[in-house]
């Protein structure tokens, strides 16, 4: 069910859990998490629909809070969160803007606060911010310069 190992993510929110984030062989995401015991179950993964062709990237800010990022088949960045329950459905994706060429990398400092940085087709640095509304905006990116290579 699940591509290779370079198609993972994993966030952990507290001692003794973790959750890993996988593209499927249909380029679905796939969750599992660990709780002391493997959820949905040890060999079962739970479905969170879209179709992406990048990595995903994932993290949390705090307690029974996480965030996936993933570039769908238009190389658009595409978001899902979990606070209790999966935003913005459990099949369902936020769409970000943006075209990227490189996998997301996602970060958090602190409760409420998210950075995602990705390579543009131009292969400039790109980044957005969430401080409780996204930064620059819903769709769009901020610019940081440079041209690096993609692997």
């Amino acid at each position: 069910m699940i591509a290779s190992s370079s198609s993972l993510g994993v966030a952990s929110w507290s001692i003794d859990r973790l959750d890993i984030f996988a593209l499927g062989t249909d380029n679905q995401m796939f969750h599992k998490a660990w709780d002391r015991q493997w959820f949905p179950s040890q060999d079962g993964w739970e479905a969170l629909g879209g179709t992406f062709n990048s990595p995903p990237s994932a993290v949390s800010w705090g307690a029974n809070r996480l965030d996936i990022f993933a570039l769908g088949t238009d190389n658009q960045m595409f978001h899902k969160a979990w606070d209790r329950q999966w935003f913005p459905s459990q099949d369902g994706w936020e769409a970000l803007g943006g075209t990227f060429n490189s996998p997301p990398s996602a970060v958090s400092w602190g409760a409420n606060r998210l950075d995602i940085f990705a390579l543009g087709t131009d292969n400039q640095m790109f980044h957005k911010a969430w401080d409780r509304q996204w930064f620059p905006s819903q769709d769009g990116w901020e610019a940081l310069g440079g041209t690096f290579v993609n692997f």
